[in-house]
């Protein structure tokens, strides 16, 4: 069937024939089904595995070989902070038409759970909308066409770090001061 795959495409324009340039190699026209047969067995695969994991080389690449750079882990964290604000977005105006109101769910939210997780959440939400926010104006100024050296992206990116987790902790600890008092809702 090879073969004939191969003449067909010889006889057609020189457009299709790139396309099967690589099953008309004169090395692909040596392998038959036996031969593949024989490379794609279970034992084969073990072997390969086991040799490799007595040699102490990993078995598979993995994303533990690279060095993890502060752009792309600032990239993906953006990314995924986006993500999850759009799916608490979506859960807030879902929750609004529930027969319950904020205050309701907020006080039964203080009595069932310990002080320390609230003040914990209380801190991941706002250093995770403050650190969006703020590589949002990093993504801004990259559009006007400023800072693309890698020093200066290192900076920024340290910059907003320091910025998220700043802002993260004074509204907590004010937030902290606040909720403290009776009868108050934060």
């Amino acid at each position: 069937m090879l073969g004939n795959v191969c003449r067909a495409t010889t006889l057609n324009s020189g457009r299709i024939r790139p396309l099967f340039s690589a099953i008309c190699s004169p090395s692909a026209k040596m392998l038959n089904a036996a031969t593949m047969k024989r490379f794609m067995t279970v034992e084969h695969g073990k072997k390969f595995i086991d040799k490799n994991v007595k040699l102490n080389r990993p078995v598979s690449p993995h994303l533990s070989i690279y060095k993890m750079e502060l752009p792309p882990l600032l990239s993906g964290s953006h990314r995924t902070t986006g993500f999850i604000f759009t799916v608490m977005s979506v859960s807030v105006a879902t929750m609004s038409f529930l027969p319950w109101n904020w205050a309701t769910i907020l006080e039964t939210m203080r009595y069932y759970v310990p002080y320390p997780p609230i003040v914990f959440a209380k801190f991941g939400c706002v250093a995770g909308v403050s650190y969006h926010f703020f590589n949002g104006i990093r993504h801004l100024v990259w559009d006007l066409g400023y800072g693309f050296k890698m020093p200066t992206l290192y900076k920024t990116g340290y910059l907003v770090i320091a910025l998220a987790l700043l802002n993260g902790l004074r509204v907590t600890v004010n937030g902290t001061q606040c909720s403290k008092a009776p009868g108050s809702f934060q």
